[in-house]
């Protein structure tokens, strides 16, 4: 038996052929095999389809679901846990990482304070608001049955790292320097700091 690869309709299938006139393509993308004549017309129905499409990408938004109404829970944890291991362990070195703050921003959003939650991390929220736009277009193109559903370029990729590397250092060198820290959890030992040099 031989394998080919076929272009048709802009999808990839991969070929066997069974017999001299027929053969069977298995898509890669639809889940499903179809029934070709050797002239590449279809011979018969579409069979063997899968009932749920993308189940990963459905139970992922389950997840999220059941994150969001044990959200307050786990706030309750993690503040005990913080006060137990010290929190972050950026904070030992009483500067920020780029995440610092972040549960309590998506918890601030879940509340629609957006005030709030930009001033604790306005990294998180604006990922948040991407990943969201993200997901619409990802159930856009979900319902009309397109593959992939999500195509992230790499410039996409680049532009998120730049922003976080930014973000970081652009928040310690506020805090420190001019005691400007919307979070509010280190601005009193640099402004201790300040003090003791002035």
């Amino acid at each position: 038996m031989d394998f080919y690869l076929l272009y048709h309709e802009k999808k990839v299938f991969v070929n066997l052929f069974l017999k001299k006139d027929e053969f069977f393509a298995i898509s890669l993308f639809k889940r499903r095999i179809l029934c070709y004549n050797k002239d590449k017309t279809k011979k018969g129905g579409e069979g063997m389809k899968t009932k749920l499409r993308h189940p990963t990408f459905l139970a992922l938004h389950g997840v999220a679901v059941l994150g969001a109404l044990l959200m307050p829970l786990y706030m309750k944890v993690s503040t005990y846990l913080g006060k137990i291991l010290g929190g972050c362990l950026m904070h030992r070195f009483f500067i920020y990482c780029p995440l610092c703050g972040g549960t309590r921003a998506i918890a601030a959003l879940l509340r629609f304070d957006f005030v709030a939650a930009l001033k604790y991390n306005a990294f998180v929220v604006l990922m948040c608001f991407v990943i969201l736009a993200l997901d619409v277009w990802a159930w856009v193109r979900y319902f009309q049955k397109k593959e992939p559903l999500i195509v992230l370029p790499q410039w996409v990729w680049i532009t998120g790292c730049s922003v976080l590397v930014t973000y970081f250092i652009l928040r310690n060198v506020l805090m420190i320097f001019w005691g400007i820290d919307p979070t509010g959890d280190l601005v009193p030992f640099w402004d201790a700091m300040r003090t003791l040099k002035g």
